[in-house]
């Protein structure tokens, strides 16, 4: 293939219309356009638009994906449970470690009576679902330890003791809540949170081994911390949310020689998430059994448990292109028409596999792997339809110079490991609005 030079009158050319490349990239058109044809007669710019359809799109149930990286805290959790006919049932499990905070001593002597011990989570920005869901909420003491320098991963389980408390609610992320004083026994209104009360006996616990309180490493030893595992008895009451850490803790409250009325508070030093999918008798199961049928939908959720795949079938077609931009555009399937609670991801995010066979992100996502303005991947409206578009130009114009580099194109929800929100897709041969590649590239007449 002859190589390609393209001079300084050129490039000026090229800028000076960027305006026009843009408004055409996603036409389909065919049709070629010149351009600067009446400045520079011998440099006339011939652009071009190709639509490339070698490839086809499948359904992958994902390896597990990383929840906590070692040595990092996160700073907030999900919780909830999400049932439906079309993804299956899909749970939330929050793990949580403490440490003992201001301990002052004086506080711990003489008789000592526990009244109750209560973990308080402050709700975060952002639920996904029906806000009317009930949800079953199971706390259980864990008899595995975890460590800082533990990393964990969406199927990770931690072994556990026992259950030590359980709820039934319905969670309230916007109107104040109505709680009794510990100290004056009066009524008092607090912001939104969720309090789940543990059994007496884990208060009655804390008590007896109160001299672990001053040390976090003996603390931990006693009590290796929490997991709370959210769970719907029906279909229609789904509903995840964000639980920050920031404001949330551990509070035993307790009396002090029968007349003074204390408290301690703990707070989490490590938390992560893992997930329980299941998919019996969910429509999604018959599209990752028989991979031909992804070419009309796919699916994505999140929490390291469905990516959709585009893999390409040949791009030697491509090889003698001058490409200027390559443009993948995917269109939302709405299997949810009468409920509204599950929208589409807000963005979408491209991996690839490199040479050890692990997904990376694609070059097009920019320096640091953040997403930009250049590769996009939000959700738009176009017409009547929702459409994620996203800028691969970079990642095809590699798959073209290096044989050995994998072209296959893995789209997953965004913050995949922290959220459980899903997408239904239309494939690649799909009869309505098929995934497009639209290729924009040049050439000299």
């Amino acid at each position: 293939m002859r190589p390609y030079y393209m001079t300084y009158k050129t490039q000026f050319i090229l800028c000076s219309f960027a305006c026009l490349l843009l408004c055409i990239g996603f036409s389909g058109c065919q049709n070629p356009i010149n351009v600067g044809g009446e400045l520079l007669e011998d440099e006339r710019i011939e652009v071009l638009l190709k639509e490339f359809k070698d490839f086809t799109s499948v359904t992958t149930v994902s390896d597990s994906v990383v929840t906590k990286t070692g040595g990092v805290t996160n700073s907030s959790i999900i919780l909830g449970a999400l049932q439906d006919p079309v993804f299956g049932k899909n749970q939330t499990r929050g793990y949580i470690r403490f440490r003992p905070v201001s301990v002052v001593d004086s506080l711990l002597d003489g008789n000592l009576r526990p009244d109750s011990l209560v973990l308080i989570l402050d709700y975060g920005s952002g639920t996904y679902g029906n806000n009317n869901a009930v949800q079953n909420i199971s706390i259980f003491d864990l008899a595995g330890e975890i460590l800082t320098t533990d990393t964990f991963y969406s199927n990770s389980v931690v072994p556990l003791s026992g259950e030590v408390g359980n709820l039934s609610v319905t969670i309230n992320t916007q109107d104040s809540l109505e709680i009794l004083n510990h100290k004056t026994g009066q009524t008092e209104k607090t912001r939104p949170q969720l309090r789940l009360r543990m059994n007496d006996d884990l208060a009655q616990y804390f008590l007896d081994n109160k001299e672990s309180f001053s040390v976090d490493s003996s603390f931990s030893k006693i009590f290796k911390g929490l997991m709370l595992l959210s769970d719907i008895s029906d279909e229609n009451q789904s509903l995840t949310y964000n639980v920050t850490l920031a404001n949330s803790r551990l509070t035993l409250f307790y009396t002090q020689n029968d007349t003074a009325k204390l408290s301690l508070n703990f707070s989490p030093d490590i938390a992560f998430n893992s997930f329980i999918h299941s998919r019996n008798n969910a429509q999604v199961q018959s599209f990752i059994d028989d991979a031909s049928l992804g070419d009309s939908l796919i699916f994505l959720q999140g929490g390291g448990h469905l990516k959709s795949v585009i893999q390409f079938t040949l791009l030697d077609s491509l090889e003698d292109l001058n490409i200027n931009n390559v443009t993948l555009e995917v269109t939302l399937k709405n299997l949810f028409p009468e409920n509204e609670v599950f929208p589409g991801p807000r963005l979408l995010n491209a991996l690839r596999k490199n040479e050890d066979n692990r997904l990376v992100f694609l070059e097009d996502l920019g320096p640091g792997r953040s997403f930009s303005s250049i590769f996009d991947g939000t959700l738009k409206k176009v017409g009547e339809n929702e459409v994620y578009r996203m800028n691969i130009t970079n990642h095809i114009r590699q798959s073209l110079r290096d044989k050995n580099y994998n072209s296959d194109i893995y789209l997953i929800v965004e913050t995949e490991a922290a959220n459980l929100s899903r997408a239904v897709l239309k494939g690649a041969k799909n009869r309505e609005n098929p995934i497009r590649i639209t290729i924009t590239h040049t050439q000299n007449q």
